[in-house]
């Protein structure tokens, strides 16, 4: 990697926040810090957390994430209520959001700012609610990630880039408190790239070893596709988020860039893709839930229609959830929205007779070695059709009104369709360079 220094030279110089933009960030902290602390009892904390308390965002995207910090003796409505009281004294814009308990998202000078209620405990064990580790999380990197906070937002944009940056539902990828992990291990950007280039599904991480045996860290997470222990709670998962076809595409990134590095794999301009598979799009109207709902409903909803269409015969190259607060719903790319008419049927083994018997058809049936086959029609070959059969068996998701459904082919220009085309050149992109 020759031309790294200079490439990331050339990145940082687009991504770095300004001393004037750093400085604006400081002053809005100082202003919600002073709204909210008139209010709070003695013994209630205000801890900075996310990428501004860690100097790891990205220019103009810095979001301030607050925390007020209680005592034990609150009971969680207690903390939730006061949050919510103190927002709606001191601020205008504000909306309510809900995790394991409410917290509030303000608007202020044109940036957000999340003001989330946590105890205040000294140690993981003690937790009360699952954001009491955040302060945990934000004094381990401070103390480790030393001069190495410009390539934490090398490695943010990179996987900004490609789509996979963020822990949330929607997204399945990378989260930031990851992404500075990632960093740490590997103490830099180039490390880091080599390093995940022979990961494989399945990985497991540890900045510092926390279990002894790997069977037992592979009982305890089943099924996760990469295990990255977080080091300051050995029993949780940092990368639990991620699917395996993001990590899948992230080690292929990785692959890729050794071979080339390019300003591309930052700054993808838009192309169209040389192959694009046909898209079929089931919608309906947005409705008014969390994100969490809404694309966990949609990602179950897609996995089952998928799936069905492959026991009958379609070659299913993707499937996707979209919402853009209108409509929300799901794309499923296939190689072709026509299969042929006929199939074959696999039987019971030859040797149960008696069913085998049964099984045979007039209009056709044969063997291949142990195996009895018979020669089947579909009622319909067409993958509009198939889908409303599908759909009337596949039980819909359920916050979405089912008379607002649609099923249609994606329209090019469309926003989805843009947004399976951007995803479409990303992957040709670094499949061109395995």
């Amino acid at each position: 990697m020759e031309n790294l220094p200079k490439l990331k030279g050339q990145v940082l110089d687009r991504i770095r926040p300004s001393q004037a933009e750093i400085k604006k960030m400081a002053e809005i902290v100082k202003k919600i810090e002073k709204k909210i602390e008139k209010h709070l009892p003695v013994d209630v904390k205000i801890f900075l957390s996310g990428s501004i308390a860690k100097q790891t965002f990205l220019r103009g995207e810095g979001d301030i994430d607050m925390f007020l910090l209680f005592p034990k003796s609150f009971d969680k409505e207690m903390m939730g209520k006061l949050v919510m009281d103190i927002v709606k004294k001191e601020f205008k814009d504000y909306e309510i959001a809900y995790a394991e308990h409410p917290y509030a998202r303000i608007f202020i000078d044109e940036v957000k700012a999340d003001i989330v209620p946590a105890y205040n405990i000294r140690h993981i064990k003690h937790m009360g609610t699952a954001v009491d580790r955040t302060k945990f999380h934000v004094s381990f990197v401070k103390k480790y990630i030393k001069d190495k906070r410009e390539d934490v937002l090398v490695l943010k944009k990179l996987l900004k880039n490609f789509g996979i940056y963020g822990a949330d539902i929607k997204t399945k990828g990378i989260s930031g408190y990851l992404t500075e992990l990632i960093i740490i291990k590997y103490s830099g950007f180039e490390n880091a790239i080599e390093e995940i280039s022979k990961w494989n599904i399945g990985e497991i991480v540890e900045i510092s070893k926390k279990w002894k045996k790997e069977e037992d860290l592979r009982n305890k997470f089943k099924g996760d596709p990469l295990i990255f222990i977080d080091p300051t709670d050995r029993n949780r998962n940092v990368a639990s988020a991620i699917s395996a076809e993001n990590l899948s595409r992230l080690i292929l990134i990785a692959r890729a860039f050794k071979k080339k590095e390019s300003i591309s794999f930052f700054f993808m301009k838009e192309k169209r893709p040389k192959f694009m598979p046909e898209l079929i799009e089931v919608s309906f109207k947005s409705p008014d839930v969390i994100d969490e709902t809404k694309y966990g409903e949609l990602n179950r909803f897609g996995s089952k229609i998928g799936s069905q269409l492959e026991a009958r015969g379609y070659d299913l190259i993707s499937v996707h959830s979209f919402d853009d607060k209108k409509k929300a719903g799901c794309i499923l790319g296939v190689l072709e929205p026509k299969i042929q008419q006929k199939y074959r049927k696999e039987g019971p083994p030859l040797g149960m007779a008696t069913a085998v018997s049964g099984f045979i058809s007039k209009g056709g049936s044969f063997f291949i070695t142990d195996k009895i086959f018979k020669v089947c029609k579909r009622s319909s070959t067409e993958i509009i059709r198939n889908m409303k059969e599908i759909i009337n068996v596949v039980k819909g998701p359920k916050h979405f009104e089912l008379r607002t459904m649609r099923i249609s082919y994606s329209k090019k220009g469309s926003k989805s369709y843009k947004m399976a085309e951007r995803r479409r050149a990303l992957d040709e992109f670094i499949l061109s360079l395995q």
